[in-house]
Formats: structure tokens, C-alpha cells, sequence
């Protein structure tokens, strides 16, 4: 006889506690509870244990999927290989619609859908012989969609069975087998207690059938009759649990909570207003993080104004929480409120799953830099294979390597220069060259590269991520081998629908989703995200499967297949249970616009509550948007150390500790005070001073002084300097581009130097021959840029250079001078300076008939403005530079003179000239301004210098996210002031 406990969740614990007491487990009364989850189970287990203090011996919690593989062991049965993995039953039934000679991309782009509706025709029952047995003659549109899923339905589940693989249902389904022809298979139990359940599907119905028929069993039913909140459960009552004459109470006292019964008219409209027994707030907030914001502040004000309130006797629930995850976990440890999270977040968050899915894809992002980098930038490598500093030096080396330095070039590089990529190169070296590999094989493939890299043992996240991958092998059991990029794509697809593990059942605020709460009391609750489109969700109907087929199926078909438009029930059926789970008080947060701004319309079924309560939505309390107000709408005792300084700061309130002194830092920064050490006004730099003494300063250091001290700062004295990478996605960087052409052009006049100035068109042969040795050199190791822009970019070096050297060789002829030296690395002292000169000369030229040397420097372009022109300006400081490291040689004797420097422009084949006319006449003055521009490196003084506009400074410098020449304040001091403007 099946004896059955209605009412709500309140009274349900009441009855099981009451049952428990009268009929108590023991040595000789085995009793098992079966729930719908574990999370039920540990809910009874702390109602029963913690707060009703009752010590109970050869008591059992068994879930619904446990008991049937109890029933299976002791029945004998063979058990299956249990997989309940979405993945999997989706491939498989990708490959039963291939076999229907349905295109590749189209199954896998139906096989979800197909699978969620051949899913329900398994769980209900329904077999393609036995309804055609029956219904041949039944009308019906869309008769022939249902016989096509029918039959796939039956091929479905032939191939599990082929496979031995059941789910959950096709488990309950043989359980109920084993225990119709063995009911004795239960009587080691002398009564099963069933709680919480409001529905199940076909299979577990005839399951539980099979066990009223076996056992002595006692259903704790949530439903209350009659009210349109539990019209769900009441449905499942009425149709499915009559068995043989069940006796079925109904529980009479009122509801309990701190809603009592106006939890069960919020969906009667007729019904009238009611005050409820306890405090009931709706807040009305701006996005999600204010929502867990506010959720938090008033968590801290109950546990100050309640101190019996446990941590754990409050909750916070939403229909899902996948965005919010994230969010309890930053906010309430900022808070210090400790919590038991059910959802870790994005699985793909997790630094090791993340690595792994990085490395499944290598293979076929051969050519992609950015793989390795996201490797090498991952916190998991172990230190004793890829120290920091290799790595770092390796992430440099990719940078300049171009952005097809990927794994190819790795692999196709017998000895890589720097030592971790060597070292990565090898260890993800494939174990198995064959393109088909299994699914097994290439689990195991990965796995040894993980294990190859990182400490696996030590790394959280891998548990969940090896569990996957085991998932991932069972696909060898109906699918043939796969390619990389195949395996690749299905590892991301599960990890992108996968969540982390929570924080289990730990003390602390229980953050949970709305089918999780279930069965769950608080006596602090916190419902958020109550608008339209989440709570409640949207119930689509199915595409496959429609609702008027489905109907079909249940009545007059008798299978029990829920049309999905009764979704809507279940949802009002949920809403109504976590509103019956606040025992002491109720806070409902909803958004009244997303995180960017865009508006958001409440719940309606928070406009019903507020309605039941007698509360007008629109007069809810409302939480300002800007921070500064929404910080002084709670009092100041609840705010954080952080948020405490804002309003300070804000408010011009001096905060105090160890954040008052970085606000004061903050506060000269932003100030319009003096300049100081935050604007490059440092003092003397002793250490920077004593290194010039021995090194000296090059010409293109003197340059960035003169076009921003600030830069030359940051780059010279402190080092900040980023790795300059040589190729972009459209070819050779312009810095990159040039170094090649001096590379070519050394190689071409050295020729000369030894065997002396060639014919024109003999000296583009040798142009030519070295460009397509560079350029072949460069590209031998698989990485620079793409082929077709690297050959356009070869062609166009070729024909600039030739043009060049054509025109410079019959000059040379015809002034009968020649190369003399070549990459010339001088020193020379600094005329008016404590300093000296250090550099190279691309080239100087000797005639030894007028013996007079000309310094000649190779530029891409020649600016607008004459050579004289920016060097008077101080913008150009290499011409006179050289000549006085030049001159300070004596490297041709008394009588030899200078001609001086010719600038080249290789891309326009043009010539600029600084004659040595130029520099006697104008030397002094510029000597003089060089002077009093290296005072400043003596001072210690580096203030910002903004050049904006086409063609300027600012747009080449690589110090732009240091910069601050966009705040009013930093650029009036770098112009010379500080007042305000």
C-alpha cells in the first residue's frame, strides 16, 4: 500500500520528522529515503541530525538513480556502462542521421535537438511497433514527422543497447524489470520513504511503480490542491500516483514562512491583498553586480542586527547562476562573508582547462603565434622546465619571430636559439603522426603533454578536466578515429557548456540556483535576477516535437511525455517554493537596467508577489546607479575599506592607513602643484650618470631626449622597454623592415670595399643576389609573415634597393670615391658636455682626390622638411653627431675634410644633405642647444612632451599606455607650469 504525505515543504519536514520518531530505524528496521538529488539528501540530512538533534541507526539516503543500481546488483542483472554525458548521446545520434544521408554540417547542427526530443520518447516509453499496433488509425497533423521520430527513437535505443550504455532512465526502466519478476530483490528494506519528487518521467514512474508493488512505501508529495502555484505537482498527483487505492493526506495547517499562505495565491489574481508575517523588501537595482552587491551589504546589516543568524541559515538563490557565479565569489569575499557556492563558473575560466584546450588545437594552429604565447603565459608551467626568465625571453622571441611563428616553425627549426622553446617544441611533438587517431588515443596524447608541462597533481581544475576527457574516450565505443581539429572542437564544445565544481558543502551563506533550492529553508532569504526572460525563463515549444503531438502521446496515447508549454506551471510551481522557503524575511532584487544601461522589465511574477503583499513595485526601494550615491545609500559602517576611501576621496575627505598614503600619492599626481618624481622630476639620476661615463650616449638617445624627455625616462633610465616584434599580419615593420635593408646594403658595398666600386648594373646584380639570400634566410624557419606578402614585400625591397644602388654607384664613379667604412662603431667626446658619443655609422665614403669623407645614413623616407631645417629644431641629432665622431678619428690624416652627412632615402630614392658648410656655420648654436638639453639628464629633469598630429612623435612612441598627456594636470606641469590654467 502506498501511503502518501501533500502539502508544502514546511509540513513535509514536519511529517518526515514525526514518521521518523514513531517508526524508527534500528537493528532490526532497515529504512531508506530516496531523493531527487544529493543536495535533498544533505538538506534532510541536517533537518533531521543538526536542528531536530534525532540520532537514527540503519537509516539510508539513496537517490533515484542510486536505487536502481542497487536493485540492478541485487537483482543480478548485468549492469550497464552508465553515461549520461549531453555530448556523447549527441554524437551518437550524429552518426544515426548520417546514416539517414543527412549533410555532415546539417547533423551536427541538429543532432542537440534531435537528441533532447528522442530523449523524451525513450524516457516516456514510446516505441514505433507497439503505437502503430495501436494508433494506425489515430488523425493527426504531422503524422509522418512522428513516424520518422518514432523510428529514430528505436534506433536510438537499439544502439545504447548494442553499446551497453544506459542513462538514468533506461536505468530505472530495466531496475523496474528486475523488480517485477524479483520483487523480493527489496526486502532487505522494511520501508522506503520517498520526499520531494513533484515529477519524474516515464521510466521513473513505472520504476516507482514497481517499487509500491515490492515495498512499503510513504511519498512525501509537495503539492498543496487547488492553488494555481502547484498546478505542476497537483497534474503529476492526480495522473500518476493513484496506485491500487493510495492513501493520500493532505497537510491542514497553514504555511509556514514569512509569507504563510500568500505564497499560495501570488498567481490567483482575484484573491486580495495580505500583510505578511515578516519584513518583505523588493529592491530595485542596476545589473547583476549591484544586485550581489546590495545582497551583501544587507547580509552584513542582518547578521549585526540578528546575531543568531547563522552564516548558513541564509540563502541566496537564483533561477541560474551562471551570471553570478563569478560575482558572489569576488563581491562576498571582499565582504568576508563566507558562502557554499553550487556553481564554480565557466570551466573555461580555469587556468588548466583553458591550457588543455590550447593545446588540443595546436595542431591545426600550426601557424598561430598566439597558441604558443597563450602556453607560455599560462601560471601552471613547472618552474624547473621553463624557468620565469626562459619563458619571459621566449614570449620576446615569438614576438619578433612574426605571426606565423607557431608550432610548424618550432617543429621545422632543428635547434630553436631560445632553450624553453626547444624545450616546448619537443614536448608537444606528436607521440602519433597518423591525421586519424581514436578518441582514447588522442585523450592520451593529451594528457601526457599536459603532464609534460605542468604539475598535474598540484593544478586545480584537473579532477573535472580528467573526468571529461575520460567522457571523451568513451566516444570509441560507436565512433570511428577522428582528426586533431575534430577531437579539438568537441573538447571545446563540452568545455564550453561546462561548469566548475562549487564550493561544496561548506559553512557559510548558501548561494544556490532555484532547482537546486528545492526542498531548502532559509530563514534569511535572497531572491535576485527577477525580470522578464529569467525568472521565469522562456519555454519554447519544441521544435522537433510539438506541443499538439505530444498531447497526442500522453492522452490518448498514455504515455507520459509533457508538452513543453507546461514549463510555464513548473516555473510558477518553483517560484512558489523558494517564496515558501523564508522563514524570517524576504528580499527580492530585480534589475531595472543591464550592466550597460539598456532597460530591463521586472518579472511579472515579482508584479504578482508585490500585488499579494499589497505593495506598489514602482515605490521599491531603488539603488542609484553612479557609485558615490549608490556608496552613501547604505550607512558607512557596511562599506569596504576601498569603497570607504572613494567616498572620502569624492566627498574631499582625507581617508587615513596605508590607502590615505596612496590617495596623497594619487593626490600630487592629479594635482596642479610642482612637478615631481611622477612626472619625470627625479634629482639627479647618480646610478643612470655614472653608467653614461662609461658607455656614453648614442645620437638616437639624444633624439628621444630632445622629442620627450619623458620617454627617454621611461626607455634609458627605468627600461621599459617592450620587445619590438619584427612582423605584423601585413608584412615587415617599418623598424624591422629597415634593419633588413641595412643587413643587404652591408653585405652589397663590403663586396666593394674589397675589389673596388663595380659597373651600375654589376652592382644590382649583387643586390639582387643579397636580397634573395635575406629573404630566403628569414623565411627558411616557416615563420615571418604570410608567403604572398612576404614575396611582395621581397619584390619591393629588390626594386628599391637596385634603384638606389644604381644611382649611388655612378656617383661614386664619377666622384671617384668609394666605401671606406662600413657599420662603423665610434666613440667621441661631446663638445660642451660632460658626456661622449657612442654609436655606429652606416657608412662613411672616402675620395681619395679631394680627400674628403661623406658620412652616408639610410633612411626609408625623406621627411618634408629640409635636413638643416630639423636639425636646427633639435629634432635631428645623427648628422652632427656623426660628424664630430667622424672628425674626432683622424682617420685619413692632416688635410682630409669633411663633406658631411647625405641622408639616403631607399624608398623614394632621394637625397638629403647636412653639409660640412652647414655645421661650421650653425655648429656653435647647436652645440649650445645640446648643452642645455643634457643639463636636464644632469638635473634629473624629464617632463612629457606631446607632438601630436600626422607624422608626429606620439603616434611612434611605444610608451603610450604610460603616458599621461591626455591628463590636464601632468601636461601643464610637463609645459613648465603648475598652476591651473
Amino acid at each position: 500500500m502506498l501511503k502518501i504525505n501533500c502539502g508544502p515543504f514546511s509540513y513535509l519536514e514536519e511529517a518526515l520528522v514525526e514518521h521518523l520518531s514513531a517508526h524508527r530505524p534500528g537493528p532490526g528496521r532497515r529504512v531508506a529515503i530516496v531523493t531527487t538529488s544529493q543536495s535533498m539528501a544533505e538538506r534532510l540530512q541536517r533537518l533531521l541530525a543538526l536542528e531536530r538533534g534525532l540520532s537514527l541507526f540503519n537509516l539510508w539516503f539513496l537517490t533515484l538513480h542510486s536505487l536502481s543500481l542497487d536493485v540492478l546488483a541485487e537483482g543480478g542483472a548485468s549492469l550497464p556502462v552508465v553515461i549520461n554525458d549531453d555530448l556523447f548521446h549527441e554524437r551518437l545520434v550524429e552518426q544515426i542521421l548520417l546514416e539517414e544521408n543527412m549533410a555532415p554540417d546539417r547533423a551536427r547542427a541538429l543532432a542537440g535537438a534531435h537528441r533532447a526530443t528522442l530523449r523524451d520518447l525513450v524516457e516516456a516509453g514510446v516505441d514505433s511497433t507497439s503505437f502503430q499496433e495501436h494508433f494506425a488509425d489515430l488523425e493527426m497533423v504531422g503524422r509522418g514527422k512522428l513516424d520518422r521520430l518514432l523510428v529514430l527513437a528505436d534506433r536510438y535505443r537499439d544502439r545504447l543497447e548494442k553499446l551497453n550504455v544506459a542513462g538514468s532512465a533506461d536505468l530505472a526502466r530495466r531496475a523496474a524489470a528486475v523488480l517485477d519478476e524479483r520483487p523480493e530483490v527489496l526486502a532487505g528494506y522494511d520501508e522506503l520513504l520517498y520526499y520531494g519528487f513533484y515529477d519524474l518521467n516515464g521510466a521513473q514512474s513505472d520504476f516507482f511503480s514497481a517499487v509500491v508493488r515490492s515495498a512499503s512505501v510513504r511519498l512525501f508529495f509537495p503539492c498543496v490542491k487547488g492553488r494555481s502555484g502547484w498546478a505542476f505537482a497537483e497534474r503529476f498527483l492526480n495522473l500518476k500516483l493513484p496506485l491500487g487505492g493510495a492513501e493520500i493526506s493532505f497537510g491542514t495547517a497553514p504555511l509556514a514562512g514569512v509569507l504563510g499562505p500568500i505564497a499560495d495565491h501570488v498567481f490567483d489574481p482575484g484573491h486580495g491583498a495580505e500583510t505578511p508575517r515578516g519584513p518583505v523588501t523588493f529592491l530595485n537595482v542596476s545589473g547583476e553586480r549591484d544586485e550581489i552587491w546590495r545582497v551583501a551589504k544587507e547580509i552584513i546589516r542582518t547578521r549585526e542586527d540578528t546575531p543568531s543568524v547563522a552564516w548558513d541559515e541564509i540563502g541566496v538563490v537564483a533561477r541560474g547562476l551562471d551570471g553570478y557565479s563569478d560575482l558572489v565569489q569576488e563581491i562576498f569575499t571582499a565582504h568576508g562573508i563566507p558562502f557554499s557556492l553550487s556553481d564554480g563558473g565557466p570551466l573555461l575560466a580555469v587556468p588548466v582547462v583553458r591550457l588543455a584546450l590550447t593545446l588540443a588545437e595546436i595542431s591545426f594552429r600550426g601557424h598561430d603565434r598566439e597558441a604558443l604565447v597563450d602556453i607560455l603565459s599560462s601560471p601552471l608551467l613547472r618552474p624547473d622546465i621553463f624557468p620565469p626568465a626562459a619563458v619571459q625571453e621566449a614570449r620576446d622571441h615569438l614576438m619578433q619571430a612574426g605571426p606565423r611563428a607557431g608550432i610548424f616553425h618550432l617543429w621545422a627549426s632543428p635547434t630553436p636559439a631560445n632553450p624553453a622553446l626547444k624545450e616546448l617544441a619537443q614536448r608537444l611533438k606528436p607521440n602519433l603522426p597518423d591525421r586519424l587517431k581514436s578518441w582514447s588515443a588522442h585523450v592520451t596524447c593529451l594528457r601526457q603533454q599536459m603532464e609534460g608541462l605542468i604539475d598535474v597533481k598540484t593544478s586545480s581544475g584537473f579532477e573535472p578536466l580528467r573526468g571529461m576527457l575520460d567522457r571523451l574516450a568513451e566516444m570509441d565505443r560507436f565512433s570511428p578515429p577522428v582528426s586533431d581539429e575534430d577531437f579539438a572542437s568537441t573538447l571545446a564544445d563540452v568545455l564550453r557548456r561546462s561548469r566548475g565544481a562549487g564550493t561544496g558543502a561548506v559553512h557559510g551563506v548558501r548561494v544556490r540556483g532555484a532547482m537546486e533550492a528545492r526542498g531548502e529553508s532559509f530563514r534569511v532569504l535572497f531572491l535576485v535576477g527577477l525580470k522578464e526572460g529569467v525568472f521565469p525563463r522562456v519555454v519554447r515549444e519544441d521544435p522537433l516535437l510539438n506541443d499538439d503531438l505530444r498531447r497526442l502521446l500522453r492522452d490518448p496515447g498514455g504515455y507520459w511525455i509533457l508538452p513543453k508549454g507546461e514549463g510555464h506551471d513548473e516555473e510558477k510551481l518553483l517560484f512558489t517554493l523558494l517564496l515558501s522557503a523564508a522563514e524570517e524575511k524576504l528580499s527580492l532584487l530585480y534589475s531595472r537596467s543591464r550592466e550597460d544601461g539598456r532597460a530591463e522589465v521586472p518579472s511579472l511574477y515579482l508584479r504578482n508577489l508585490a500585488r499579494a503583499v499589497g505593495v506598489d513595485l514602482e515605490t521599491a526601494e531603488r539603488l542609484p546607479r553612479a557609485p558615490l550615491e549608490k556608496w552613501k545609500a547604505v550607512p558607512p559602517v557596511y562599506l569596504t575599506p576601498a569603497e570607504a576611501a572613494l567616498v572620502d576621496i569624492l566627498e574631499d575627505r582625507r581617508p587615513i592607513g596605508p590607502l590615505g598614503e596612496k590617495v596623497q600619492r594619487a593626490e600630487k599626481i592629479a594635482g596642479w602643484g610642482a612637478p615631481g618624481p611622477w612626472d619625470g622630476v627625479v634629482g639627479p639620476p647618480v646610478a643612470f650618470l655614472d653608467r653614461c661615463a662609461t658607455r656614453g650616449l648614442s645620437p638616437s638617445a639624444v633624439e628621444t631626449l630632445a622629442s620627450c624627455p619623458f620617454e627617454f625616462f621611461l626607455s634609458r633610465l627605468l627600461g621599459l622597454r617592450d620587445p619590438r616584434p619584427f612582423y605584423d599580419e601585413e608584412g615587415l615593420l617599418p623598424f624591422a623592415l629597415g634593419s633588413l635593408q641595412h643587413e643587404v646594403l652591408h653585405q652589397v658595398y663590403n663586396d666593394f670595399i674589397a675589389q673596388g666600386v663595380p659597373d651600375p648594373e654589376e652592382a644590382v646584380r649583387y643586390v639582387y643576389r643579397s636580397v634573395r639570400d635575406h629573404f630566403s634566410a628569414r623565411a627558411s624557419g616557416g615563420a615571418g609573415p604570410y608567403p604572398l606578402l612576404w614575396q611582395t614585400t621581397e619584390d619591393r625591397v629588390r626594386r628599391h634597393l637596385a634603384d638606389f644602388v644604381r644611382r649611388d654607384v655612378a656617383r661614386l664613379k664619377a666622384e671617384g670615391a668609394r666605401p671606406e667604412k662600413l657599420e662603423w662603431a665610434l666613440k667621441a667626446p661631446m663638445t660642451g658636455t660632460p658626456f661622449f658619443w657612442t654609436g655606429r655609422v652606416d657608412r662613411v665614403d672616402w675620395s681619395p682626390v679631394s680627400r674628403r669623407w661623406t658620412v652616408v645614413d639610410y633612411k626609408n623616407k625623406k621627411r618634408k622638411e629640409a635636413l638643416l631645417k630639423r636639425v636646427l629644431a633639435g629634432q635631428v641629432v645623427q648628422a652632427p653627431a656623426y660628424l664630430e665622431m667622424v672628425a674626432a678619428q683622424k682617420e685619413w690624416g692632416l688635410g682630409a675634410v669633411s663633406a658631411g652627412v647625405r641622408y639616403e632615402s631607399l624608398a623614394t630614392n632621394e637625397t638629403d644633405l647636412f653639409t660640412a658648410e652647414e655645421w661650421a656655420l650653425h655648429g656653435p648654436s647647436i652645440e649650445k642647444s645640446r648643452t642645455l638639453l643634457l643639463s636636464s639628464v644632469q638635473n634629473g629633469t624629464f617632463p612629457i612632451r606631446p607632438t601630436e598630429g600626422p607624422g608626429a612623435h606620439c603616434g611612434y612612441c611605444d610608451f603610450a599606455r604610460a603616458c599621461r598627456k591626455a591628463h590636464g594636470p601632468s601636461r601643464q606641469r610637463g609645459d613648465g607650469g603648475g598652476d591651473r590654467p
